[in-house]
């Protein structure tokens, strides 16, 4: 599967071009994006605007409801592109596998000023782009059957665009191709095209360069702490090698997503629309988008854990029999149901701790002393430190509290389970008091 993505600027001031990708030339191309989409064939095309683009001193301000009005102001710019002659032509070499999304820009311009937090523009559009593309991975779209792809291949295009527009734009790719990663084979290749030479006169065609080309992007799930200590255990469960916690602290997917539907519709009602004037040091008469709130690092963190959970539904099914047991041999890294979540180095380490464990218990397999469910503690007779650094070296299964059952008959499944009172002590750990 292979995305195309590509954030724009002010599109109506481009001028045709010659452009030159591979041994291929575009005579009088009206776009430098489609030689691109020549060139790679995307299954989507996804082009990013931000709302600054808005003919401001033409829009109607009279709606009762900021939301609604900004509503407006999104629909407007998605409109102007798709009628000019640039987005028609995007239109018809796409074959109407085109996206549009509008974000929360800044900064001042003739036809309107804008007011706000810059890096709601990158959690706007990681949540944007995460949602679009994970949905494409996971269920059929127009030209795909739905199947499990295995690959994603995305292709950036930074020639256009302001300038944190693009900055931004490609944090946001990168990171979410980094947590995709977990699942799938990720590949990213950037392109940028020669600066434009205005007069025409002995101008040679502009290179479309590739200045980044990562054929296997290795998975990342950056270091984040969570205020809900649930989302939080689940995330560093994840990121350190503890399957066990994994598996029964994976979120409900839905809530996750309504919870930032939320958020993204209070980010919206706290827009405040006006008309410039003398009083506000603006133009008189302009737009004046003023946005009183922001979507903040937690929107994005949420974002995070929701595609991750998203990413692993193999999870939720696990989940379901985390109560009455989770197969010990079903922990190892090598479970299709942990894809590629655990690198080599954390994989190798959950596989010493299971193999431990594994030798332990068929070491007391046909003992009367272990029936029913009991301590890890038991086995291995010891102090059981409660240090996070004990966590982490036995892959989060602490032997003070995690159980376990056996079956006399050797070959049948070893199960484990947290204690009753396990999830209170590991948040402890995982999120030990600051001293003050």
């Amino acid at each position: 599967m292979k995305v195309l993505i590509a954030p724009w600027g002010s599109y109506q001031s481009w001028g045709t071009s010659e452009y030159e990708i591979g041994k291929k030339v575009y005579q009088d191309s009206l776009l430098e994006i489609i030689p691109l989409i020549d060139e790679e064939n995307p299954d989507l095309t996804i082009i990013v605007l931000p709302d600054t683009l808005v003919k401001g001193d033409k829009l109607d301000l009279s709606s009762d409801s900021s939301a609604d009005g900004y509503a407006v102001i999104c629909k407007s710019v998605e409109d102007d592109l798709l009628k000019h002659e640039k987005g028609k032509e995007l239109m018809r070499v796409t074959n109407g596998k085109l996206k549009i999304l509008v974000e929360p820009g800044i900064g001042q311009f003739s036809t309107g000023y804008f007011r706000g937090n810059i890096m709601d523009f990158f959690h706007k559009t990681f949540r944007s782009l995460g949602e679009i593309v994970t949905d494409m991975l996971q269920g059929p779209f127009d030209g795909h059957s739905g199947e499990d792809p295995e690959e994603l291949h995305i292709i950036l295009d930074v020639t256009h665009g302001s300038n944190y527009t693009i900055i931004l734009t490609t944090r946001a790719v990168r990171e979410l191709a980094q947590l995709i990663a977990t699942k799938y084979h990720v590949s990213l290749k950037i392109y940028n095209a020669d600066p434009y030479f205005r007069e025409k006169e002995n101008r040679v065609p502009q290179r479309i360069n590739i200045v980044e080309n990562i054929p296997d992007m290795e998975h990342y799930l950056p270091d984040i702490h969570l205020a809900d200590k649930a989302l939080d255990s689940f995330w560093k469960a994840a990121k350190f090698g503890f399957p066990l916690l994994l598996i029964h602290q994976y979120p409900d997917v839905l809530s996750l997503k309504k919870k930032l539907d939320n958020l993204t519709v209070q980010f919206t009602r706290d827009i405040v629309l006006s008309r410039g004037s003398t009083e506000l040091g603006v133009k008189t008469g302009v737009l004046v988008l003023d946005r009183k709130s922001q979507l903040g690092v937690e929107y994005w963190k949420l974002s995070l854990v929701y595609f991750l959970a998203k990413l692993h539904p193999q999870l939720h099914v696990m989940q379901q029999s985390v109560s009455s047991g989770t197969k010990l041999k079903d922990l190892y890294p090598y479970n299709p149901a942990f894809a590629r979540i655990y690198s080599p180095l954390v994989s190798s380490y959950i596989e010493t701790e299971l193999d431990a464990i594994e030798k332990v218990i068929d070491k007391n397999r046909t003992s009367s002393k272990y029936r029913g469910w009991n301590k890890l503690l038991e086995l291995f007779r010891g102090h059981d430190s409660q240090k996070q650094r004990h966590l982490f070296a036995h892959a989060g299964l602490l032997r003070s509290q995690t159980e376990f059952k056996v079956d006399t008959y050797k070959g049948n499944p070893t199960l484990l389970r947290y204690g009753e009172k396990a999830m209170k002590k590991l948040f402890k750990i995982l999120t030990p008091e600051k001293k003050t």
